[in-house]
């Protein structure tokens, strides 16, 4: 039986990769660094100090400018970023009958997701809201949750959008679904061994959750 499930929140809920990227495009940009969408794209992944070091090292205090610049214009942009479609109602119904818990796990800033939750109205559907300052790692993070909640990696499922999220899964012996309507890595996932954990959108939740 599924006693936790945790949603990642860019790609999964919040349809924002269009603005991550033209933010850090423009912001490196104005550093003097240029990259494609597509390089950045690849780089993204894990929270935005390693996924800017996946394109190159950048000296410690431009690099923390850099993202203090990057999260600041993102937070702003989130009351404009669309939710994932069936968001509010697959959220609805897995929280209506409370057998779960529901934690929302971003390497997004809290900020965000929480200014981004609030304007979707979202946010009443989760127990917990972790943001990347809340947290070392995704890893780490859920094991603090098993402790936490008393739940186990088999009792608990994870929704995300991307290859990093497989790997986390992978990591933490959990479940995993992944959702493609709006993933930040649509082709990649759509391949073995990744498309095993398929769903087209957040409807293919409700269905699997009960089953598990």
């Amino acid at each position: 039986m599924i006693r936790l499930i945790v949603f990642d929140l860019d790609g999964t809920i919040a349809d924002s990769k269009k603005a991550y990227l033209d933010t850090i495009q423009i912001v490196l940009s104005k550093y003097g660094y240029k990259f494609s969408q597509k390089q950045i794209s690849d780089a993204l992944g894990p929270k935005l100090r390693e996924s800017l070091l996946n394109l190159k090292t950048f000296k410690t205090p431009i690099l923390k400018k850099i993202c203090n610049e990057i999260n600041s214009h993102v937070e702003s942009l989130a009351p404009s970023i669309t939710s994932a479609h069936y968001s509010a109602q697959v959220l609805r119904n897995i929280s209506g009958a409370r057998k779960h818990a529901l934690v929302l796990m971003t390497n997004s800033t809290h900020k965000f997701a929480h200014n981004f939750l609030h304007n979707s109205r979202l946010e009443e559907y989760f127990d917990q809201i972790l943001g990347a300052d809340n947290f070392k790692s995704k890893v780490s993070a859920f094991h603090t949750l098993f402790k936490e909640l008393k739940v186990s990696p088999e009792e608990t499922i994870y929704i995300g959008d991307k290859i990093s999220d497989y790997l986390i899964a992978k990591e933490v012996k959990c479940n995993l679904l992944l959702t493609h309507s709006c993933s930040w890595d649509k082709d990649k996932i759509s391949k073995a061994p990744y498309n095993e954990f398929l769903i087209e959108d957040l409807r293919g939740i409700v269905k699997i959750v009960t089953k598990i």
